[in-house]
């Protein structure tokens, strides 16, 4: 009498023999299909990460609900270097003030050093480690000071971005606790093909004191000639800020950024009944 058909997806020698003993017979086709099975259900938990959505909102496009999902087969490494700040390689510094300083390092590590000790202003300022952010990882500090001032770096993908929707993340932590809070000029951006950009909207770096790591987030969308867009292009990321005419903050007054865990993705949709 068979008991069980399938070990660990492979037909037990024990079952065959019971079975020849007990002019039991299974056709090549019938273990084909169990073994067939076998293999999609042992598969079946990597596809569905795979395709694991990075978030959950409803977007409705005629009668269908859709979710949104990543699409597995873009690599942001295709067309960015050194997106995990490990090498400031293939970003372009925007420093353009003795009073603007860009630098990179593991985190907890990574610092720089900002000022004159003429007039006591000199400070150095180093990242911090948390539960999420660790030593073996790395990232970028970024300040600047007094007006017209700009720390900043940017990078334009290497090639053409196919049409879809982009998703771009980073992390940014402000730790001088001295900081002024004022309306500084807003660096984090987007830019499609030297057209359109898309700003960072969160600027909790800007307020008085100092911030913890902050996840911020920058999505955009490369339309179709038929969408009223260009079809594929290239974009510029960009990440610092400036100090606008007029705005003479200094003497330690400024943020003090670092910046990590930079990822790009692209999201793609799937109809699901509701």
């Amino acid at each position: 009498m068979m008991k069980k058909l399938l070990v660990g997806g492979v037909i037990s020698s024990k079952t065959l023999k019971s079975n020849v003993a007990g002019n039991t017979s299974f056709s090549a086709k019938q273990i084909s299909t169990t073994l067939l099975l076998s293999l999609l259900f042992s598969l079946l938990p990597q596809v569905v990460k795979a395709w694991e959505p990075v978030i959950k909102e409803k977007h409705w496009f005629g009668m269908h609900e859709y979710y949104r999902y990543t699409d597995p087969t873009f690599n942001a490494n295709d067309y960015l270097s050194n997106i995990d700040f490990s090498s400031l390689s293939g970003w372009t510094t925007g420093d353009n003030s003795g009073f603007s300083v860009t630098t990179n390092g593991n985190i907890g590590t990574c610092s720089y050093t900002l000022g004159s000790s003429n007039d006591n202003n000199l400070r150095t300022f180093t990242s911090t480690t948390d539960t999420y952010h660790k030593a073996t990882e790395y990232c970028f500090g970024i300040e600047a000071r007094w007006e017209n001032s700009q720390a900043q770096i940017s990078q334009q993908t290497s090639t053409n971005l196919t049409e879809g929707t982009y998703r771009l993340t980073y992390d940014v932590q402000n730790v001088n606790s001295e900081t002024q809070s004022h309306t500084y000029d807003n660096l984090f951006y987007v830019q499609i093909d030297g057209g359109a950009t898309v700003t960072d909207n969160s600027t909790e770096w800007m307020g008085a004191g100092s911030s913890g790591w902050t996840t911020h987030t920058i999505e955009f969308s490369i339309l179709s000639t038929e969408q009223g867009g260009t079809g594929p292009a290239k974009v510029t990321i960009s990440m610092g800020y400036g100090l606008p005419s007029g705005t003479n903050i200094g003497h330690t007054l400024t943020p003090a950024l670092f910046v990590s865990q930079m990822k790009l993705i692209k999201i793609t949709g799937a109809p699901i009944d509701s």
